[in-house]
């Protein structure tokens, strides 16, 4: 078994070996893990070629739209994209969006076109309350719970599609999975797999659960409160072993924060999983997994950070790599939500810089501009 060591000192960073068992060998980037599973999602997995539909549910949606823009999606055959976990509307009125707009977010298209998506570049029509499309496939990418495999079943109940390709975000239990094949009677769907993206990629090295109210889960641990809080406690651990299992690593160690129960039942059922599930095994030696609690760091985020990634989120708000504008005087309707994400090579390539060095770097950024237009 992956051992386990108490780390009984927070505010003291441990010292990693360089040849030692807890050495990182190989960069891990949660950002490129996301979009190698979106790549295979579009042409489900090798198996889905031609025109599409793309079926996502809240959690999968935040997740696709972190790491890819709906134009680039769009671009690889996928007729529309929509939200599994939303009422069937029962008019054909449709909400409009630009598959070609870059400056507005991919999760707000989503959400506006629930039941259909309709691309004025290829004046593609919409198709209103999805009646039935046998000329389409669907790939579907939702998370593996009890409400997305109930909105799977309505759908493959009476399918709307020629073939279902289903995709999960995380480990599907067999109970789950045999509820799926008992509503399959038209036997419409093809291929079952799982896509462990079951987190938010902020940035390459910066990845999210985007859970809350997790302080009052660690206050209750070891309590008869604690039972109040086993979803968000699942919730987190399924998160951590899908983050393993996208990033294709294995601990080789785990150390746990002494003073707090709560990570070291974390890093006891992470060890227990790892142990019995086999495809937690990978080649090559893994990094050290730490484990701490916000409870004994409650200082940190209170603190100002002057580069730019920072700012940006405590002067403006920065949620799953959108800045809200809406409201502000004189600020343009183009403009009132910007996307900030790698994509953008500005933003990449000065994220973390400091506030002086930013200024320097926007001057040079105009400077280049204004040669560009006088040229």
């Amino acid at each position: 078994p992956i051992p386990i060591y108490q780390y009984n000192h927070p505010s003291t960073k441990p010292q990693l070996e360089k040849k030692g068992p807890f050495q990182f060998t190989h960069a891990m980037d949660g950002i490129a893990a996301i979009k190698s599973y979106v790549d295979r999602l579009v042409t489900g997995d090798g198996k889905c070629r031609g025109m599409k539909v793309l079926l996502l549910d809240g959690s999968t949606t935040q997740v696709v739209s972190c790491a890819t823009s709906q134009t680039q999606i769009l671009a690889r055959d996928v007729f529309l994209v929509s939200r599994i976990d939303t009422p069937k509307r029962s008019t054909n009125t449709q909400s409009s969006t630009n598959a070609t707009s870059s400056s507005s977010s991919m999760e707000d298209h989503y959400e506006m076109a629930q039941d259909g998506y309709h691309d004025e570049e290829t004046k593609s029509p919409s198709p209103g309350t999805f009646q039935k499309m046998s000329h389409l496939r669907a790939v579907a990418y939702v998370r593996p719970t009890e409400a997305s495999i109930t909105h799977l079943i309505s759908e493959i109940s009476n399918p709307r599609f020629s073939e279902y390709h289903l995709f999960f975000s995380g480990m599907l239990t067999t109970g789950l999975l045999r509820r799926l094949a008992e509503a399959d009677e038209y036997e419409c769907v093809k291929q079952v797999q799982e896509f462990y993206g079951d987190f938010l990629p902020i940035n390459d090295d910066l990845l999210t659960l985007n859970c809350r109210d997790t302080l009052q889960m660690t206050q209750s641990a070891g309590t008869a409160w604690a039972r109040d809080h086993v979803p968000l406690y699942q919730r987190n651990k399924d998160g951590l072993s899908s983050i393993l299992l996208a990033l294709r690593k294995q601990p080789s160690a785990i150390r746990y924060q002494g003073s707090s129960p709560l990570a070291l039942q974390l890093a006891r059922d992470l060890q227990e999983s790892i142990s019995q599930n086999q495809i937690f095994h990978f080649r090559g030696e893994g990094p050290l997994l730490l484990i701490l609690d916000r409870m004994d760091d409650p200082v940190t985020p209170l603190l100002s950070q002057w580069t730019y990634q920072a700012m940006v989120h405590e002067l403006l708000g920065l949620n799953n790599n959108r800045v809200i504008l809406k409201g502000a005087p004189g600020i343009k309707k183009d403009l009132e939500e910007v996307v900030l994400s790698s994509d953008d090579e500005f933003f990449r390539n000065n994220r973390h810089a400091n506030f002086g060095e930013l200024g320097e770097a926007i001057k040079k950024l105009l400077d280049d501009f204004q040669k560009q237009t006088q040229q």
